[in-house]
Parts: C-alpha cells; sequence; structure tokens
C-alpha cells in the first residue's frame, strides 16, 4: 500500500535561552520516526511525508494548514490508500473537522492508522468503522443544523439579530448593534460610510454611483467576505436594509421590530428609499422608451491614476470617458478620452488574436486524458459535485475564507469540465476556436450593448 504520513507541531516550545526546546514525545522527528516505523513493520510503501511546524489543528482555520489540504485532495486522487499520524490529534482535534475528514476518507476507501492509539482503519474492519464515523458526521451536522435553528428562533422571538452585523454597525456593550464609530484606514469610521451612502443616495445617486463614491473614499465591504470594494448589489443590500432603522426580518419577506435602536436618521432612510424608487421608475420607463444607453466599455474601464471608476458620458455629440474621482472633485487629473479610441485599440488586439497550430487537439486529448483516468465517470461526476457541495457548506460556517473557497471550486468545476462527453468537448472547442479567429469581424459588426456584453 501507498501511505501518506502527516505529522503536526502546534507551536515550537522555547528554552530559557530562547533556542527550541523539543518535547521528544511531540517533536516531529519523533512522530516521523514512529510513523516510518509503523510503515516498515507492515511493508508499506510511504509515498509521501507531510510535516507541518506551528499549526494548530484545534482552534486555526484547517484551510491555513496548507499540507493538511494538500493530503486530503491527494488521498481523493488516488495517491495514497493509507494515512498514518503518530497520534489521531496530530490529525485533528476539533470533532466536527475529525468527522468530516474520516468522511472524506472513507467516501475513497482510504484507511488511517494512528501509531500510539494502536488504530488501523486500513483494514476491511477498519473501513467499515470510517464509514459509520462518516454516518455520525451527517448526524451531528444535521442535528449542529436543527439546533442552531432553534437558536436562532429563540432570538427572533426576542428581537434579536442573528448572523454578522452588516456595514456601519458593531457589538454595543450591552450586547445590542450599536454604531461602528472605529476608525478605518481611511481615517473614518464605517458608520460615516454609511450615512454618506444614505445622504448621496437621498440626493439622486444610483446604486453603482453610491458604490464608486464608497469606493474613492476608501470604504470597504465587511462580513465574511473580506474588505472588497463596493459594488451595486452590495450597495443595494446596505441601502433597503431596514435593520439601520431598527428592524429584523420576519423571514417570510417582511420586517418586524428589533430590539436595538435604530443606527441611522429615520428620516433620511426614508428619503434615500423613495429616491431609489424614482431613479428605478426612470430606469424601466428609459428602457421601454428605447431610451437605455449601453456603451461597448459601460462598467468595465478603471482610472489608471486614482483606480476609481470610469464613466461615459455623451458630450457635444461625442462620446468619452471621464474618470468619477475627478468628476467628484477627488484629486484625480485624469483628462477625458474619445471612447472610439479605446473601442479602435481593442479591434486591433482582437485582430492580433492567433490560436496556435494544433492547439484545438492538445487541448482535446488532455480532457480525454482526464476523462479515460477517472474510470467510473458518473461515480466521479457525483464525487465532485457533493465535493462543491461540501465546501459551500464549509464556506457558509466560516471554515473556508472567500478566496480560498473560489480557488477550491474552480478546480472542482475544471475537473467536472473534464467528464463532458467528448462530442460535447469538441462542439464546445471548436465554437471557442471559431470565435477566436473571427473577433475582429464579430467586434466590427456588433452594436455597442453586443460589444459590451463580449467584452464582459
Amino acid at each position: 500500500m501507498r501511505v501518506y504520513i502527516y505529522a503536526r507541531r502546534s507551536k515550537a516550545k522555547k528554552s530559557r535561552d530562547g533556542q527550541p526546546a523539543e518535547d521528544e514525545a511531540l517533536s516531529l522527528a519523533a512522530q516521523l520516526r514512529a510513523c516510518r516505523g509503523g510503515c516498515a513493520k507492515r511493508g508499506w510503501e510511504v509515498a509521501r511525508e507531510l510535516v507541518e511546524d506551528d499549526k494548530s489543528a484545534r482552534y486555526e482555520n484547517p484551510t491555513k494548514r496548507v499540507l493538511f489540504q494538500q493530503m486530503m485532495t491527494g488521498v481523493e486522487a488516488g495517491e495514497a490508500e493509507v494515512v498514518i499520524v503518530h497520534k489521531l490529534d496530530r490529525f485533528s482535534r476539533n470533532l466536527r473537522l475529525t468527522l468530516q475528514s474520516l468522511d472524506r476518507l472513507a467516501r475513497h476507501n482510504v484507511g488511517l492508522v494512528s501509531v500510539v492509539e494502536n488504530l488501523d482503519y486500513s483494514t476491511p474492519q477498519g473501513r467499515l468503522s470510517l464509514h459509520i464515523f462518516g454516518a455520525l458526521a451527517e448526524f451531528y451536522s444535521q442535528n449542529l443544523g436543527q439546533e442552531v435553528r432553534k437558536v436562532k428562533s429563540e432570538r427572533k422571538e426576542r428581537g434579536l439579530y442573528n448572523g454578522l452585523l452588516p456595514f456601519g454597525a458593531m457589538r454595543g456593550e450591552d450586547g445590542l448593534p450599536a454604531p461602528d464609530l472605529r476608525l478605518q484606514a481611511n481615517s473614518r469610521s464605517n458608520h460615516e460610510g454609511l450615512v454618506h451612502a444614505l445622504e448621496i443616495c437621498a440626493k439622486g445617486a444610483s446604486d453603482k454611483e453610491v458604490a464608486e463614491v464608497l469606493n474613492a473614499g476608501g470604504w470597504r465591504t465587511t462580513g465574511n467576505r473580506g474588505h472588497n470594494p463596493w459594488r451595486k448589489d452590495s450597495v443595494r443590500r446596505v441601502l433597503i436594509n431596514r435593520f439601520y432603522v431598527g428592524d429584523l426580518p420576519d423571514g417570510q419577506g417582511g420586517w418586524v421590530p428589533g430590539a436595538h435602536p435604530a443606527l441611522v436618521d429615520p428620516d433620511l432612510f426614508a428619503r434615500a428609499r423613495e429616491a431609489r424608487k424614482r431613479n428605478l421608475t426612470g430606469a424601466r420607463q428609459s428602457s421601454v422608451n428605447g431610451h437605455s444607453h449601453t456603451y461597448s466599455l459601460t462598467g468595465l474601464l478603471r482610472c489608471a491614476k486614482c483606480g476609481g471608476a470610469i464613466r461615459i458620458q455623451t458630450m457635444h455629440d461625442s462620446v468619452r470617458t471621464v474618470c468619477y474621482g475627478r468628476m467628484q472633485g477627488l484629486g484625480c487629473d485624469q483628462r477625458g478620452v474619445l471612447l472610439s479610441v479605446y473601442e479602435e485599440q481593442i479591434g486591433e488586439w482582437m485582430a492580433g488574436l492567433e490560436l496556435p497550430e494544433g492547439a484545438l487537439e492538445v487541448e482535446l486529448r488532455r480532457l480525454q486524458a482526464e476523462a479515460r483516468a477517472v474510470g467510473d465517470v458518473g461515480e466521479e461526476r457525483r464525487r465532485l459535485e457533493a465535493r462543491l457541495a461540501r465546501i459551500k457548506e464549509l464556506y457558509s460556517w466560516g471554515d473556508l475564507d472567500r478566496p480560498e473557497y473560489l480557488a477550491e471550486r474552480d478546480s472542482v468545476q475544471r475537473r467536472l469540465l473534464a467528464l463532458q462527453p467528448e462530442q460535447k468537448q469538441r462542439r464546445d472547442l471548436l465554437k471557442l476556436a471559431e470565435f477566436v479567429r473571427h473577433a475582429a469581424m464579430v467586434w466590427a459588426a456588433a452594436d455597442p450593448a453586443q460589444r459590451n456584453r463580449l467584452l464582459t
């Protein structure tokens, strides 16, 4: 059998003179000696040794244990039939992670061996135990979900907020939401940014324009998806959230009074809401009358000097690009340029696109090789789809941050793509090749809205 040896140390101890003071029982060298001895005793081949230093297995986000993630991905890819550890707590000390990981091993018929505890899940009986642990993991997850829903329901009955607090709010000393007055990197508070967004919205600014102002002012989003630039969709969630005037969602699309006080002036919130309604009504009417203006580069340009959004405007019968930061007097001196200048450059770039000789067949052979290596395509597709569901659940629990989730999701989706029938793969690749060959011609013939969709 091919074996992965996994060793981990939480934190290197220091002696009085500041030098590392190894605990011989838990040192990485001792762990590796014990694991190698266990492999030699059973006649197993060591496929890889994964050694992680200064990594917690209980409180730290498991995705930060890079080698642990590589190990789990490797066994799922069939690179080893057994994982061996010195002690089970080297593998994981978090119950939920342990059960989830054992479930993943069981799904791929991979055994787990612990040298100290003399646990051997590499035998048929051991693998049966892993499947039982997998069932326990599913029960644990479902039961945990029921308990969480019960707690959330009780909090809602008491008028208390569930989940992450939105932008501009923080937990107050009494436990209730309060204005977030902590200074950010732009030396201004998020609550100040919230009020500023409502004020300019009340004056008629669109969601997109509010996002541009917040970005230019140095504010960023909050929450478990990180501190990201604002977009019109994230601004919309702020501008319609009645949480800021003391309400809570009732779970059925409506709102009920909450226990927390209003965090912004209710009159300002109402004026912003009415201004948004007028904007949306006007936009719909403009679209109905055929006056909607979508240019080739609408929403796709950024200012090279200040990084802000570039707006496209009609000035004296010409269409020009204008930096929104300059329009708002935010210190940018970027000059406007005719939109046709950029469109001509894009046309020249597309005319230079070339498909390398034989690239189509090379890519098709690569996809076919991946599909052949899988074996049971149906089973592999089900496994990958289940993997997508699991990483989505880990992301919702906060065990994966956004970049890690997106990287893992994209990797799984690429592997799913390789499982498409050969006929469909060839058809899609031919379609892509035709587009590359005729991109310049398509660009020249397209209207502004079509060009915008093409570039997007």
